[in-house]
């Protein structure tokens, strides 16, 4: 299934400036690393932003899981880096 209102899917400007590429959020730090490898940056919240909504409006939702704030989807996919595949170092 697709997610459902796709083409109302947006992600926060500030959970991204805040959380994923946060080099000092507790949490977030750990997946601020993964995307700045990626070549994500705080400078460009705009390409990230794009990534991830071009997942939720293509991708199949893998996972519903009801929580205290409703339903979360989780939706795998592929985020290219900016640096292009071959230049990636794991």
């Amino acid at each position: 299934m697709k997610l459902p209102h796709r083409q109302h899917a947006s992600v926060s400007k500030i959970k991204l400036q805040e959380y994923l590429l946060s080099n000092t959020h507790e949490v977030g730090k750990f997946k601020a690393k993964f995307f700045r490898k990626l070549g994500f940056s705080s400078m460009d919240i705009t390409s990230l932003e794009q990534a991830l909504l071009q997942i939720a409006n293509f991708e199949e939702v893998k996972e519903i899981i009801e929580t205290i704030y409703g339903k979360k989807y989780v939706i795998d996919g592929e985020i290219n880096s900016v640096f292009g595949k071959d230049n990636l170092d794991y």
